[in-house]
């Protein structure tokens, strides 16, 4: 059975648990996840019609303490549109995240986002939630995430909601 540790900071408040290992730092110490990503199913509604698939993207974080990290956003995810034409979503984006206790945290961000032959490149808007297991699952899945993101195509703002679990390696 795992021990939990408890750490007083000061300012902070009396007592937090101890943080996700990869969240673990010295002070004023900097550290680069290159191998963080996010695969799970994508729900994209616009003009009154939903249409599912799956995302993956490549999401490495520039982690700056135990509460602060930027992270990048790389994503595909095939998609359909009411004439049953299939077509591809990718996205770019940068987040900026903060735990709000060591194991959730909250996101938010923004980019671009692509709809190949079916839309164009127009701005995105993204927060989510995310929640860091105490150990990996099956050696490889480290976190769960709830998000949603705003594709500001003109005339046909569509809604975005994903759900999804996070690999890290």
């Amino acid at each position: 059975m795992l021990e939990r540790k408890s750490v007083t900071m000061p300012f902070e408040g009396p007592v937090i648990d101890e943080l996700p290992k990869k969240y673990e730092r010295k002070k004023n110490t900097v550290r680069f996840a290159p191998l963080l990503f996010r695969v799970g199913p994508t729900v994209a509604m616009q003009s009154g019609r939903a249409c599912g698939s799956a995302t993956l993207s490549w999401n490495p974080e520039l982690i700056f303490n135990s509460k602060y990290y930027i992270g990048l956003s790389f994503g595909v995810t095939p998609l359909s549109n009411e004439l049953n034409e299939s077509f591809v979503e990718s996205h770019a984006q940068i987040m900026f995240g903060r735990m709000l206790s060591p194991r959730v945290g909250a996101e938010l961000g923004g980019g671009i986002q692509n709809w190949s032959k079916h839309g164009g490149t127009y701005p995105l808007l993204s927060g989510g939630l995310v929640f860091h297991f105490e150990q990996k699952a099956l050696n490889v899945f480290d976190r769960a995430f709830l998000g949603y993101s705003g594709y500001l195509i003109p005339q046909h703002y569509t809604h975005e909601f994903r759900l999804g679990l996070g690999l890290s390696f």
